[in-house]
């Protein structure tokens, strides 16, 4: 599965492919790689819910007249027609699931995060601004028009081809065309119909739909924490006493990715059967990185931290800034990513999908590399890591890591944004192999600081 932005905010062009399992984002300040993560956690949130599986629902009351229509145009081919096309039908079927299911909270929620449909549109360019999900069976293109984001276009990859018969044969998978059969009287056409739908819907969810657990950790983290947490005590005073308020308030507005961090935060429950699964990832933060303990107070809602060696239990805020902004990551790990849900019928494990916004905020050199060591270890366990930096350290920890077999080069992703002068950013894929990745964001910069010593060095002996 990719995803592609174009002409979206600052970013002329974009595309992240999602096969990968450690994908790192480069680049200056203040060039769009934030927004692109935003955005393409915007996007899986709302594409990789479960209300697409209520096919029942879904067959008689959202697409019901639609059905109707395509099964009366099969009873009248029959006599005429042994194989007819409905590619075409299945697309409008296929466009109305996603604009009820999908599009409606899309839109609602890219609105509220960017201040309106009409401010994410490139100041850039007078092309198009379109986002394209595409899957190897579908490919989906939405696109903005009148400031409103709609389904623009819906390309199946294959034919969907209906035989007439007198009874029952199974779908038939081919290459170019999926074969399913229709017998007048009979249901097995709409079930088969469900059974095409639900295939092209894991296609462009990456076959994870019902085991995911997506999680946004944004830069800032303990600072944006620390804010919410008192900003929500005050809205909760606010709220009792709202007969003597003379005037009304105007809440800030906050990025839903943000207010999700937040709120999975606060709704921790430490009671609630965890998976031992990431246990070493958590002990390696706090042993290698905290030199303590992280835990959450059921009373107060706040995460404590407990160096080694003492029984003191520090609210995260008067801790040092390395510790503040590493104890939403191991919370996160400890209580959220391990938490194991179950369905109805079966036991299911989600996989998380983790946004890290420069996760060697606020970290020595060495530290840098001790947490890339440990996220690669979370990807080896199962993580998909979607990640920003600009750090060096954590670049040259990764190739290494690469060269070393640690992790296998083909799972991994690196993309450098870069942006020329008045107009959007444009992300480039960085080639890599067994060596790893090439350097086409650091060294420049570690070369310019070179030629400049020497420089200086050669100006200082002329004054001799």
């Amino acid at each position: 599965m990719k995803i592609k932005l174009n002409n979206i905010g600052p970013i002329e062009c974009f595309e992240l492919d999602l096969s990968n399992n450690l994908i790192v984002i480069f680049g200056k300040n203040n060039i769009g790689k934030s927004y692109a993560m935003s955005t393409t956690y915007l996007i899986l949130k709302y594409l990789m819910q479960n209300d697409y599986f209520d096919f029942r629902y879904i067959m008689n009351r959202v697409i019901n007249s639609d059905l109707e229509k395509l099964e009366e145009n099969l009873k009248a081919t029959q006599s005429v027609q042994t194989h007819i096309d409905i590619t075409a039908d299945f697309e409008k079927i296929f466009t109305k699931i996603l604009r009820i299911t999908f599009l409606e909270g899309f839109n609602e929620s890219l609105s509220s995060s960017f201040g309106g449909i009409e401010s994410i549109k490139s100041k850039f360019s007078n092309q198009d601004s379109t986002i394209e999900i595409i899957g190897k069976e579908i490919q989906i293109t939405l696109k903005i028009i009148e400031n409103q984001l709609v389904i623009d276009r819906i390309n199946l990859n294959f034919s969907l081809i209906v035989k007439h018969a007198q009874k029952h044969w199974s779908i038939k998978y081919n290459d170019n065309e999926t074969i399913i059969h229709f017998n007048a009287g009979g249901t097995q056409f709409f079930d088969d119909l469900s059974s095409v739908l639900e295939k092209c819907i894991l296609d462009i969810t990456n076959n994870q739909l019902e085991s995911v657990s997506l999680n946004f950790l944004p830069a800032s983290r303990s600072g944006l924490y620390q804010a919410l947490n008192a900003f929500s005590q005050i809205i909760a005073e606010l709220s009792k006493r709202r007969t003597f308020l003379r005037k009304s308030i105007n809440l800030p507005q906050i990025q839903e990715p943000l207010s999700d961090y937040f709120i999975k935060l606060s709704d921790i429950n430490i009671k609630s059967k965890k998976s031992d699964k990431y246990t070493e990832i958590v002990k390696l933060l706090e042993n290698e990185l905290l030199k303590g303990e992280i835990s959450f107070d059921d009373k107060s809602r706040n995460i404590r931290y407990s160096p080694h060696n003492t029984d003191l239990k520090i609210d995260v805020s008067l801790s040092s800034s390395m510790v503040s902004e590493i104890s939403p990551i191991v919370a996160y790990f400890k209580y959220i990513v391990s938490e194991t849900l179950f369905r109805p019928r079966k036991q299911t494990e989600y996989h998380p999908i983790i946004f890290i916004e420069e996760p060697e905020s606020h970290l020595h050199p060495y530290a840098q590399i001790i947490i890339t060591e440990i996220l690669v270890k979370a990807v080896k366990l199962g993580c998909k890591i979607i990640m920003t930096s600009h750090s060096s350290y954590v670049f040259n920890k990764l190739n290494n890591l690469i060269i070393s077999k640690e992790i296998n080069y083909s799972e991994c992703a690196n993309y450098i944004l870069e942006k020329e002068e008045s107009k959007g950013s444009i992300a480039r894929n960085i080639k890599s192999d067994e060596l790893g990745f090439d350097d086409l964001n650091f060294g420049i910069v570690s070369e310019s600081l070179y030629n400049e010593k020497i420089d200086v060095i050669r100006k200082l002996n002329a004054l001799k």
